[in-house]
């Protein structure tokens, strides 16, 4: 039982049965104790027995209970589990009806003794609604002891994802929530969150009546830190490096050096997880360990007092580096979802890791950057993953291996080739092609110049970009990249369709749909879907657009790929607004648009949001809107497709007859000048 919040969850058990004890429930509390002999002494004590000066105050104990029906609760028997466990088994032996109740961070593996782990509280999952946060048994707790603390006060429904980040951030652990939940009245639940955003909380006072171990959470912790061995703490504090679960090997690359040789940690991981330190992760495999948040932040703080700190951070992001090299690897080898469920969960770990090398160690960033960027792409977080690695791209320098810059260009690039700042994205592609000219690195190579490919089409460079797709398939062909040449289909269909070959851009996607279903690459069959809906709309076959986008969106829905979803969404909102379908224009771009502006890749859209304002009547507006396209697409160096074209030939039919031509030209001027949020807001407004 975890001790520092079993107390609590003990006093409860015991109110609840206390009738079935005629001789009483008693609390003895153990932890003021250093000297095992005084166990004896102190359960007399709390039932208010005298032991007088007996040779043998156990047995004396023992004589006195023999006949009680009585509860005792040992509360924090942590540090002196061994008597403990030893006292236990006499007492119960010789005491029939006695029954004891246990807290404590590890089992007293005494005879007789049943084990009930005290789990953290249920925390509500991401993106609940209010009524299934509200029902979450740690926002449950949470509240409670908020309004306990606060009489009157109310946490309204916008409040509770708030609430439920901060409970998600204490691990649902109760004592950590009762003593944040006292804050939460006085400070705002805004103010409490980011509050837990610093340090440790030490801060966070429990109730005055709380025992002096738990007078705050560091105190808990550092009661329960003090009990460990000095192997036990040291391996605790390096394996605070990590910010998600781990393996064994992992812990052991990581933690066993120095005075803890690897082949100990194993030992010592084992002995933290029976003292509460550790945590196995449910339902992993091969089994993973954690630190719960509050843990891990106090051995964070131990970590960087220790001269093993600089050491073990060098050690982590090295094992880090190691891992996403294999997701590199296994990249061609395994499916969307197995490669996502491998190695999605190394997200936490790629942050952590870059932090501490963009600080400490460039070559390290650098090398991070240009493995890890894809777990940013795959999991739709391109903007933090453009910031991440144009801060290690930052730190190349001549002496930066060409395969390593290479890799992080080709990254930042391809996180950046949907956005307005493809011309950006091309240039740094180039670059990348010409570092892996040098080292001869082929397959990597051949991949870049796709990508190439792609901006060169995206610039309206269609020969160029034909080129350079040649010499990518060349590289390609015959190799076991067999998710990169279904990806090589795709481009392909993509320049076919910007050169308005769309029989050529057909029979491509038919190769890359069979392809990607082939290799498992669910992402890439989905993009080249999206690219045959692009193509009705190119073949000006609106209705079709419309019942393809229907279902590509909804398909889109139940997959991880939030992107992919925002750019089918904005399809589906050209098509229906060429079907003179308004409103439902309207809901699908406001749908797109959440996901878009996020990724900075909705530059894209105005065009036909301005066409729309034009058949709503709203001039004005619609001319304003096209002057910010024109702006953006400018700025980007993107040149409009031929749908774009005519959405704005169609806008611009409706505007003249209702504006003079120089009102309309001063109106499209302006658009140059909008902020963001203006677009946003005359773009979505019904």
């Amino acid at each position: 039982m975890q001790a520092a919040w079993g107390t609590s969850l003990a006093v409860h058990v015991a109110a609840a049965q206390g009738d079935h004890f005629p001789d009483g429930v008693w609390l003895v509390e153990l932890s003021p104790l250093r000297d095992t002999a005084l166990i004896p002494h102190q359960i007399a004590a709390a039932l208010g027995l005298g032991l007088g000066k007996t040779a043998n105050p156990l047995q004396t104990l023992v004589r006195q209970l023999s006949t009680k029906n009585a509860l005792l609760i040992l509360d924090n028997c942590e540090h002196v589990v061994r008597a403990c466990g030893e006292i236990c088994e006499v007492l119960l032996s010789r005491a029939p009806k006695l029954r004891i109740l246990n807290t404590s961070r590890e089992s007293l593996s005494c005879a007789g003794e049943i084990i009930f782990p005290v789990e953290p509280l249920v925390l509500p999952p991401d993106g609940s609604s209010p009524p299934l946060i509200r029902a979450a048994p740690a926002v449950e707790l949470f509240v409670a002891r908020a309004k306990a603390s606060v009489p009157g006060l109310r946490i309204a429904d916008d409040e509770l994802p708030i609430a439920a980040r901060i409970c998600r951030r204490l691990d649902g652990l109760p004592l950590a929530l009762e003593m944040v939940a006292a804050w939460a009245g006085i400070l705002g639940l805004p103010a409490l969150e980011k509050k837990l955003e610093g340090s440790l909380q030490s801060w966070l006072r429990a109730r005055s009546t709380a025992p002096q171990r738990q007078s705050n959470l560091a105190a808990t912790l550092r009661w329960s830190y003090d009990l460990l061995s000095s192997a036990e703490q040291v391996v605790l504090a390096r394996l605070s490096a990590f910010a998600g679960p781990f393996t064994i090997e992992a812990a052991e690359a990581v933690a066993g050096y120095g005075s803890i040789p690897g082949a100990q940690v194993f030992e010592h991981v084992a002995s933290l997880v029976r003292k509460s330190m550790l945590a196995l992760a449910s339902g992993a495999s091969p089994p993973e360990f954690r630190l719960l948040e509050t843990t891990r932040a106090f051995a964070a703080e131990q970590l960087a007092d220790s001269p093993d700190a600089q050491e073990t951070r060098r050690r982590y992001a090295s094992h880090v580096l190691r891992c996403l090299t294999a997701a590199a690897e296994e990249w061609e080898r395994l499916s969307d979802a197995l490669w996502r469920k491998r190695y999605a969960p190394l997200l936490p770990d790629l942050r952590a890791a870059l932090d501490w090398a963009i600080a400490q160690d460039s070559r390290v960033a650098v090398a991070l950057a240009g493995v890890g960027w894809p777990l940013w792409r795959e999991m739709s977080l391109h903007t933090e993953g453009r910031q991440r690695l144009n801060a290690a791209i930052a730190l190349i320098t001549p002496d930066t291996p060409p395969v390593l810059a290479a890799r992080s260009l080709r990254g930042l690039s391809e996180l950046s080739l949907n956005t307005d700042a493809v011309s950006v994205a091309y240039d740094k592609l180039l670059e990348a092609v010409s570092l892996y000219r040098q080292e001869s690195v082929s397959p990597e190579l051949g991949a870049t110049l796709l990508d190439v490919a792609y901006a060169a089409q995206a610039l309206g460079r269609i020969d160029e970009a034909r080129r350079y797709h040649s010499e990518a398939m060349a590289l390609l062909e015959g190799t076991d990249r067999h998710r990169t040449i279904a990806h090589a289909h795709c481009v392909q269909a993509t320049i076919e369709i910007s050169a308005g070959d769309l029989q050529a851009a057909e029979a491509a996607s038919s190769i890359a749909i069979r392809l990607s279903e082939a290799a498992g690459a669910d992402r890439t069959a989905l993009v080249v879907s999206a690219n045959l809906l692009e193509a009705r709309l190119v073949e000006e076959d609106f209705q079709a657009a419309v019942e393809g986008g229907i279902r590509l969106c909804e398909r889109l829905r139940s997959s991880p790929y939030a992107d992919v979803l925002g750019f089918a969404l904005g399809l589906l909102t050209i098509a229906f607004v060429f079907t003179g379908e308004e409103e439902k224009a309207l809901i699908a771009a406001r749908e797109a648009a959440a996901i878009l502006r996020e990724e900075n890749m909705m530059f894209w859209m105005y065009d036909y949001l301005a066409l729309r304002l034009a058949k709503k009547e709203r001039y004005t507006d619609a001319a304003v809107l096209l002057g910010y396209a024109n702006h953006l697409f400018a700025r980007s160096g993107w040149l409009r497709e031929p749908t774009a074209l005519r959405a704005v030939r169609m806008a611009l039919e409706l505007l003249r007859p209702a504006m003079g031509a120089a009102e309309l030209e001063q109106l499209i001027a302006s658009g140059g000048h909008l902020s963001e949020e203006r677009a946003v807001a005359l773009a979505l407004n019904s």
